[in-house]
């Protein structure tokens, strides 16, 4: 995925969908019982995820790359199951993150380190609803451990991404414990091109066609924010 900062413009919400409530029931009922056989698994859940989206309480971003700068932290990112992402965003439940030992299984991001570390997060696991994956941003918390790579053994393997791709060591780090969603600050989903439905593509995602300049497959990428809630000063 390339990022390129870019000059800060006003946020452009997708427009709200018409049903006017959508909880975690409805997400995975919407999968798991539309029978229409002309959509394919994937489209159905690309749909389902779109839909939730209006309803998680955040913005959504159709460029995330506008969504990006809103994050002035350093933060901790995670491809994170999709259904997870959902009961975090829709119902407020926090997401347990669990480690086999110290394997990297987050990384480190912020703004000024682009694409890098996002692009651990994609490769670092196996995880996705119907080729669906879900990346999410958060703040490190109390209920959270975190070991840094430099106290990661060098273990064959260690560094190694799900798709066989190496990591880069400088940004994993290991995580155990949950995190509350107050804590999250944006998620990023990636869908297949060919199953995205058609009347949510951009002008420009729709002149792009389905493959990119090399002839892969390419993505569609939509973004959720959560701005930050200012804690109360008591005075």
């Amino acid at each position: 995925m390339e990022f390129t900062p870019r000059p800060q413009e006003a946020p452009q919400p997708l427009p709200s969908m018409s049903k006017d409530n959508f909880g975690l029931h409805d997400f995975f009922t919407y999968i798991e019982e539309d029978k229409d056989r002309e959509a394919s698994e994937t489209k159905k859940t690309a749909h389902a995820v779109l839909e939730a989206l209006h309803h998680a309480g955040g913005v959504v971003y159709q460029d995330v790359a506008e969504m990006y700068p809103l994050v002035h932290e350093k933060i901790l990112v995670r491809r994170e199951d999709v259904g997870k992402v959902m009961e975090s965003a829709l119902e407020g439940a926090p997401i347990e993150i669990t480690a086999r030992g110290l394997r990297p299984n987050v990384a480190w991001w912020e703004l000024s380190h682009g694409s890098d570390g996002l692009k651990n997060a994609f490769l670092e696991g196996h995880t996705h609803m119907n080729g669906v994956v879900s990346v999410v941003g958060f703040e490190p918390g109390e209920s959270l451990v975190v070991t840094d790579q430099k106290d990661i053994p060098d273990e064959p393997d260690a560094f190694v991404g799900a798709n066989g791709s190496v990591l880069d060591r400088h940004f994993v780090a290991s995580a155990h414990g949950t995190t509350p969603h107050e804590n999250i600050r944006f998620v990023v989903f990636r869908f297949p091109y060919e199953h995205f439905p058609e009347e949510e593509l951009t002008d420009d995602e729709v002149e792009g066609g389905e493959k990119n300049l090399h002839g892969d497959a390419r993505y569609v990428f939509r973004g959720v924010y959560f701005p930050k809630k200012e804690t109360e000063t008591i005075h």
